[in-house]
């Protein structure tokens, strides 16, 4: 059942990402979702005049986002945060920050009974904090860091749940 969950929050995000060039994709898709934020901008189809500014968010920043709920979601043990230091596990605060920010064109367009994304997004600016503070350590990090870092996501569920908002807005405004 939460399987089922996740893949209805993340398809709307994903699907609209993934309709991208190769050049804009993640991984084993033929690109890096973290690399560099770039001009590719998501399809502007469905955007009603005055309302979203879709094109404001690129492909890149869909990816970003996406991939990196789910780093945080998964990044409440040493080994997490050592994937993600060692790069095997894919993950940038800084082009994280930057998809939140390009996804903040949602702010006030909510769709019922999602709410307003402005929340949602808040909490992932909040959580990507808390994250860059771990991944910021040099040494084995105390427990207690990680219990801090669970207070402030709520869980691997409540941080994969906020996205639900966010994609509810970005499906009705911005996919056709």
């Amino acid at each position: 059942m939460r399987k089922i969950l996740v893949l209805a929050l993340l398809a709307p995000l994903l699907l609209g990402a993934c309709s991208s060039s190769p050049d804009t994709r993640g991984p084993g898709l033929g690109g890096d979702p973290f690399a560099e934020q770039g001009s590719s901008k998501a399809p502007s189809a469905g955007v009603r005049a005055g309302d979203v500014d879709c094109a404001s968010i690129s492909q890149q920043q869909l990816l970003t986002f996406g991939y990196g709920v789910q780093t945080l979601a998964q990044l409440d043990n040493q080994g997490a945060v050592d994937a993600v230091n060692d790069g095997t596990m894919a993950f940038n605060p800084e082009a994280f920050a930057d998809a939140v920010d390009a996804l903040r064109t949602l702010d006030g367009h909510g769709v019922d009974p999602y709410g307003d994304p402005a929340d949602a997004l808040d909490y992932y600016d909040l959580v990507n904090t808390a994250a860059a503070n771990l991944l910021a350590y040099d040494t084995p990090i105390p427990e207690g860091e990680f219990t801090s870092y669970g207070a402030v996501t709520g869980g691997p569920q409540q941080a994969i749940g906020e996205q639900s908002s966010i994609s509810a807005s970005y499906s009705a405004n911005c996919t056709g």
